[in-house]
């Protein structure tokens, strides 16, 4: 018995005539009256009573429909949740993020297509610093992460995608004495008293300055580091001095703090971290989505450019 001759059955239980109902379904008449015989056979109870004006249903027939129809609806709603899971539109994805990346335009518009195009996955966030999102994903325990770079050394089993990335500014309070100025030069910035985030040294936007003052010979003093970006400009609102972040993170400013773009062509990549050789359905199909904004939004920044080409003085 399968779910064939469930089909056949409930096919002809529905014409209550052989000839409309192999029309329907698209198979012979004789094949057709052969199944449902056979059927009869396995059930070992006739569930047509054959009659000279037609045929109609016995009791067997009657329970035995009820039961089929349930049968094949189950049927095809495993068959759809298959291809479904196959094609990444439903299960679970973990995914993990440093927090100042939420801020980034493009970082949003990947999670909101996602959404859009997934309403039926289970998405679970993990907030972290990179290194331990490379540490998440060696582990399995997340299935994509998105970061600052630069990165500390991964495995071959991990592959890095580009996001986005952003110019610098830099966020003072009001009545510091470079808020009057349009563009900030780095080496105005020496000797500052500056709040950076949480990272080891050479990774994150920690690195981004380090590696920025460092090779101009600029001396800086990093006087605090916060776990969470989105409080540097917080600690710089309390007259904790200032702070250099990413354009986005900078367009929220605290009362009491301005922000200055900053005269340098250094800029802080954004970047996605993937297993090497991805073979699961929801986070492939996050890596899809996620590959179509960023190539959307490269367009759109490259037309940007051409609009408003940079002046030359």
């Amino acid at each position: 018995m399968d779910f064939k001759q469930f089909r056949y059955f409930v096919a002809v239980a529905d014409e209550l005539h052989m000839g409309r109902a192999a029309e329907k379904i698209g198979v012979a008449q004789p094949a057709l009256s052969q199944q449902i015989k056979l059927l009869e056979h396995q059930l070992k109870t006739p569930l047509f009573y054959r009659e000279k004006r037609g045929i109609r249903l016995t009791e067997a027939g009657e329970e035995f429909l009820a039961h089929a129809r349930a049968a094949l609806k189950q049927a095809n709603m495993a068959m759809e949740r298959g291809r479904r899971a196959g094609a990444g539109e439903v299960g679970r994805l973990k995914f993990g993020y440093v927090p100042s990346v939420v801020y980034c335009p493009v970082f949003r518009r990947i999670l909101m297509d996602f959404r859009k195009t997934h309403p039926d996955v289970d998405v679970s966030f993990f907030a972290a610093h990179p290194n331990d999102l490379v540490r998440d994903l060696e582990q399995d325990l997340i299935d994509v992460a998105i970061v600052r770079a630069p990165l500390l050394r991964m495995s071959s089993e991990l592959t890095v995608e580009a996001v986005s990335s952003e110019r610098l500014v830099v966020a003072m309070p009001h009545t510091h004495r470079l808020a009057n100025m349009g563009v900030i030069a780095p080496e105005a910035l020496a000797n500052e008293d500056i709040t950076t985030t949480l990272d080891l040294d050479g990774i994150g936007l920690a690195g981004i300055l380090s590696t920025m003052f460092g090779e101009a010979g600029i001396p800086v003093k990093i006087s605090r580091r916060t776990a969470v970006a989105s409080e540097m400009t917080a600690l710089v609102a309390c007259g904790f001095g200032i702070a250099v972040v990413p354009a986005s993170l900078g367009k929220t400013p605290h009362e009491g703090v301005v922000v200055r773009p900053l005269d340098s062509e250094v800029e802080t990549s954004i970047v996605l971290i993937r297993r090497t050789n991805e073979k699961r359905a929801v986070p492939r199909a996050f890596l899809e989505s996620h590959r179509r904004i960023v190539a959307e939004a490269s367009l759109e920044k490259a037309d940007a450019g051409k609009r408003n080409p940079p002046l030359v003085a």
